[in-house]
């Protein structure tokens, strides 16, 4: 009875046979595809693109659309529970009429949801305000309603994004949900950078393991809660317009070694792996079969080789287009190929004719890496794109029909529900989709064991193939295009090609399965690669005519191919070849084997020639420009013997060089002694008689004496032809170089200048130097613009820009100050007498008045003392000749009356830190000094600088408040219009370390350098003056002013310093006096810097 069965079921087997053994893909034939009546080709290829010559609908098949939430794309706010279950009623309708079977409904567009959650508020796109609870279960309901309608629901998900706003991340997490994630967490929300649309991407940062672990547990709540069909992420991972704000959790969290580009992309990979597992789990524990994609953007990275974009792998697209892998850090690929995902759906928006990534050559990248890996593919389709952009009208069913060569496509997902009512998809519906399909997932799955015997390298075969199959039913398989047949034994699988196995099943009551398929890429190795020689003579590089090329290889026939003059083509080779010909040759050599699979291919490029050698050269060295020489030598190079002959004279063999001395032109003619002789040629000339002198012709207005008196001009001439006349100009402080003369020169400015003028030739030969002065005396005139000296210009330091002046215009108010020196009697005697003295004020103070002088800025302290009598400082000796003695009445006084009845305001000059301008020892200058004087009084407060002067040391707290009180008893005591410092503070010669070094150790600040410790000294003391000024002024109504005349330059060089030269004395650092920072913190009321130096100073103009 057994055997019965068995007979009838092989039988059975037989006939069913004959009905399944029709083409994989349901076509006949394939054909081109044309546009606009022209082919459509594969990208940057000559290959067509080929579909089939019909549609045969398939009757397992997904067939989804997506439901846009975010926006309200695809369907309105919640405005009551019936006019919302209409609404989404509508959507099933739609689905219902275009014959699909799947919904992939937005549950969660931006960190929010679709239904009650403990991870994310209700969604704004659902009540209209983010949190609105609606009061009944909405999420539940849909997926009732659509599987009543046999339409699986997959919750689509978006599983990073907070937003894309124009607002900040702070004002915009603000107006979310108390319970939003993203707002609980600011910590964990990171921005992108800013869109196309000005917008600013915020979203969950991936790297952070709790973002990780809230988007699983987000998942895990879903699908134990729902019965969904499937789980679904969209292409937003990494935002598309870059980010650069997760450098400090890369720090954080990479692994050794690990760039930031793969750190981001294992951190995506994270979830895809863990979401792949919880679901797993879920299913297995449950008993359910909820499925897991992706629809990523439908590039993952360009393939094509040769640019930094280029990925080992990747599509037949342009390597400009957008990469998934690299903009987005969504590996998708690696998600396929370890199994990851039940179904990848890329988006593949684009249609057939896109310049850098059309359709056709995406669509085959992804069919190929999924082959055998188990993971279905789905193709997204932006029907929405062919709406808006006008696409061709057939542009959507062609892409379906292209599918058709693909069994690995199960199923087809558009882009949006919105736009399935374009003309598009009723092309579509009207032609190609009639009926509604099975869902894929309710198809038989064949279940087929595939063993493959072969040797590898890497991930292809070397070697022929061998496949077993097995399986509890009857299997079918086809290979690459053949038809369809029953297996009964190993399929060898033979040929370098990248080979397709098809396979199926069919059970014992006659249901078949669906297809799936397997990879088999094979490419034979020729390890025998030949090897090409060449014999003859050369000639430099070159090889002669008659050079023989011998081929050799190990076993293998050998295949030679002759490039030379137009490309040859591959012939068997026999024996060696002799080369006959002139010119050019590239040569190729191949073995083929028994196989007919090729070796690595061999080239050479070499070049024959006659037996002629390279061109002499000649050589001609002597005084003169080529070709006029005063005497000439004349040598030849080359490769072999030469010749050489003079104007009409006979060839002779050089030897070696040969002079030609006697005036006259010649022509000498030169070749290589060898089979060709080609003759060449040089002209010279011989010349060696100076030329006649130069003229020089002076145009101004002379006073008959020694000057011009206007601006003139200077001009050279000479009477022979082909000579020049080259001069150089002394303008009374440096000579000019010498140079060509080629116009008038003009001179405009008040110098004595020295012309030396002299004729050259074109051999070089030259005239006599001659020499002529010109003297200008010029008046000076107001109009001048620029700064004049010695007949030049004056420039800024170290440009070309010239010193402009202004016209002068005096002005009516203005500070004119003098300086009166009182130190070594410089401007005033010693006081012999009241009378004496007052007059002497008296008349210094005239003088001033006559010369409209507004202010004078007195020494009263020159050497820390005083003219004034003082309880800080003894009498000056500038004063009475000794120090301390009292002149016996008040000198200053005096002054200040006498200045004020002339309107002459007065400021009492101080050097704050002097003591003595002497050179011995520190006790015997102070020995020298009253015994009342503050500095002889306290030692230990002076110090004394590189040439032995001293001062006070400004780093004593002792120090500054001793000058702080010496301005203070000043500005009490008298009727003061300023108190003024001048240039003294550390001295100009130098401040030893040993003087002041264990005071900076013991006060410094913390890495304080000793020049910052001292410059801060000095601010000390010129801040709290400044403010002491400040407030008396403030509390008695008056206006002293504080200034300071610093020395001139505080920096050079530098972003803040002056154009001077480095080497100049610089207040900052010499004397530790930081003049730019006492004016930019305010706290003098005038700065006086002292400019001691011309404009045309070498340093420091």
């Amino acid at each position: 009875m057994k055997k019965i069965k068995l007979y009838i079921l092989i039988a059975f087997l037989i006939i069913l046979s004959g009905l399944l053994l029709n083409n994989v893909n349901g076509y006949t034939s394939l054909v081109p595809l044309v546009r606009d009546g022209s082919y459509v080709y594969h990208y940057s290829s000559s290959e067509k693109v080929m579909i089939p010559d019909s549609y045969d609908e398939h009757d397992t098949e997904f067939r989804g659309a997506w439901v846009a939430t975010v926006y309200n794309l695809d369907i309105a706010k919640y405005t009551s529970e019936t006019q919302y279950k209409a609404a989404f009623i509508s959507l099933i309708d739609e689905l219902k009429a275009n014959h699909m079977n799947a919904m992939l409904f937005q549950v969660r567009p931006l960190n929010d949801a679709f239904y009650e959650s403990d991870y994310a508020p209700w969604s704004r796109y659902l009540m209209g305000s983010e949190g609105s609870n609606p009061g009944w279960d909405v999420l539940a309901w849909m997926i009732d309603e659509c599987h009543a309608n046999g339409i699986e629901f997959h919750a689509w998900m978006n599983p990073y994004r907070v937003a894309n706003t124009t607002s900040s991340k702070t004002t915009y997490l603000a107006t979310l949900a108390s319970n939003n994630f993203a707002k609980q967490n600011p910590n964990l929300v990171i921005e992108g950078d800013i869109d196309s649309h000005d917008r600013t991407p915020l979203i969950l940062n991936p790297g952070e393991p709790e973002v990780k672990e809230y988007i699983r547990n987000v998942v895990k709540e879903l699908i134990n809660n729902y019965d969904v069909d499937g789980i679904h992420f969209d292409d937003y991972f990494y935002p598309y317009s870059g980010i650069s704000s997760d450098n400090a959790t890369y720090d954080l969290y990479k692994l050794p070694g690990q760039t930031i580009e793969d750190w981001r992309r294992e951190n995506v990979n994270d979830v895809v792996r863990g979401v792949k597992e919880d679901i797993d789990a879920y299913n297995e524990l449950s008993g359910n079969s909820v499925k897991f994609g992706i629809s990523p953007f439908g590039i993952w990275g360009s393939g094509i080789e040769g640019y930094s974009r280029t990925l080992d792998g990747g599509s037949n697209t342009s390597p400009y287009n957008t990469s998934s892998y690299l903009d987005q850090y969504a590996d998708s690929k690696k998600w396929v190929l370890e199994g990851w995902l039940d179904y990848i759906c890329p988006q593949v928006y684009f249609p057939f004719t896109h310049s850098t990534a059309p359709y056709a050559d995406v669509v085959d990248w992804w069919v190929n890496i999924s082959r055998g890996t188990g993971v279905d593919v789905y193709i997204g389709h932006a029907v929405s794109s062919a709406a808006i952009y006008n696409w061709e009208g057939t542009e959507i069913a062609d892409q379906l029909k292209y599918d058709l060569q693909h069994p690995e496509i199960k199923g087809e997902v558009m882009y949006r529900l919105g736009y399935l009512d374009d003309s598009h998809m009723q092309y579509v519906v009207d032609n190609y989709w009639t009926e509604t399909p099975t869902n894929i997932y309710e198809a038989n799955i064949p279940f087929i064991t595939v063993t493959v015997d072969g040797e590898m390298s890497d991930d292809i075969y070397i070697s022929d193939v061998l496949m077993t199959l097995s399986s509890s039913d009857t299997i079918y398989y086809q290979l690459d295009d053949s038809d369809w047949t029953l297996y009964i034994s190993p399929i060898n699988i033979t040929g370098s090609g990248a080979h397709i196995v098809y396979m199926k099943t069919v059970d014992d009551f006659g249901v078949e399965s669906s297809v799936s398929s397997y990879n088999v890429p094979i490419q034979y190795l020729n390890p025998d690669i030949p090897t090409i020689e060449v014999s003859g003579d050369k000639i430099g590089e070159n090889y002669l005519i008659g050079a023989e090329i011998t081929v050799n290889s190990t076993s293998e026939d050998i295949y030679v191919a002759i490039n030379h003059g137009s490309v040859g083509e591959f012939n068997l080779y026999t024996g060696p070849i002799t080369l006959t010909d002139s010119g050019s040759y590239f040569i190729r050599a191949i073995t083929i084997d028994s196989r007919g699979t090729e070796s690595e291919e061999v080239d050479l490029y070499l070049t024959l020639q006659e037996e002629c050698f390279s061109d002499p050269v000649i050589n001609i060295t002597g005084v003169g420009q080529d070709p006029n020489y005063q005497s000439a030598t004349v040598s030849l190079s080359g490769e072999t013997s030469m010749q050489y002959k003079i104007n009409d004279g006979l060839w002779i063999d050089y030897t070696e060089p040969f002079e030609l001395i006697t005036e006259g032109q010649y022509t000498i003619y030169y070749r290589n002694n060898d089979a060709c002789m080609v003759e060449l040629s040089k002209d010279i000339v011989i010349d060696s008689t100076p030329p006649s002198d130069a003229t020089i012709i002076i145009d101004g207005t002379y006073d008959g004496e020694k000057f011009y008196t206007s601006e003139t001009t200077v001009s050279f001439s000479t009477s022979e032809e082909n000579t020049v006349v080259i001069y150089r100009m002394h303008n009374g402080k440096t000579w000019s170089s010498w140079q060509v003369y080629t116009g008038p020169i003009n001179l405009v400015y008040t110098a004595n200048y020295t012309f030396e003028y002299k004729t050259i030739d074109e051999a070089l030969n030259e005239s006599e130097v001659l020499s002529r002065r010109v003297r200008l005396d010029i008046p000076p005139t107001e109009t001048n613009i620029y700064v004049i000296r010695d007949g030049e210009i004056i420039t800024y330091h170290n440009t070309d820009i010239p010193i402009e002046l202004p016209t002068y215009t005096e002005k009516s108010e203005e500070i004119r100050a003098v300086w009166i020196a009182t130190v070594s009697n410089i401007d005033i005697g010693l006081c012999t007498s009241e009378e004496d003295y007052k007059q002497k004020i008296i008349n210094m103070l005239d003088i001033i008045e006559a010369n409209n002088f507004n202010t004078i800025f007195f020494q009263v302290r020159p050497m820390n003392d005083a003219f004034y009598d003082s309880d800080y400082a003894p009498w000056s000796r500038y004063l009475t000749g000794t120090e301390g003695v009292d002149p016996g009445w008040d000198v200053l006084q005096f002054l200040i009356d006498e200045s004020h009845k002339r309107g002459i305001e007065f400021h009492a000059w101080l050097n704050p830190y002097r003591v003595s301008t002497g050179t011995g020892s520190k006790e015997d200058q102070l020995a020298l000094l009253a015994p009342d004087n503050f500095a002889r009084l306290h030692p230990d407060l002076v110090i004394q600088d590189n040439n032995g002067k001293l001062i006070l040391n400004p780093g004593e707290r002792q120090v500054q408040v001793y000058i702080r009180n010496v301005i203070e008893e000043l500005i009490a005591k008298y009727n003061l219009d300023g108190v003024h410092f001048d240039d003294y503070f550390y001295s100009y010669g130098g401040i030893p370390l040993s003087a002041d070094e264990d005071l900076y150790n013991r006060l410094k600040e913390p890495d304080e350098s000793l020049d910052d410790w001292r410059r801060e000294n000095i601010n000390t003391v010129v801040r709290e003056v400044h403010e002491m000024i400040n407030e008396y002024n403030q509390n008695h109504g008056t206006h002293i002013r504080f200034g300071i005349s610093p020395f001139g330059i505080w920096k050079s060089g530098g972003e803040d310093g002056s154009n001077t030269s480095s080497y100049t004395l610089q207040s900052y650092s010499d004397q530790y006096a930081d003049s730019r920072k006492w004016v930019m913190e305010g706290w003098v009321d005038y700065i006086l810097p002292q400019l001691y130096w011309e404009f045309d100073h070498s340093s420091a103009p």
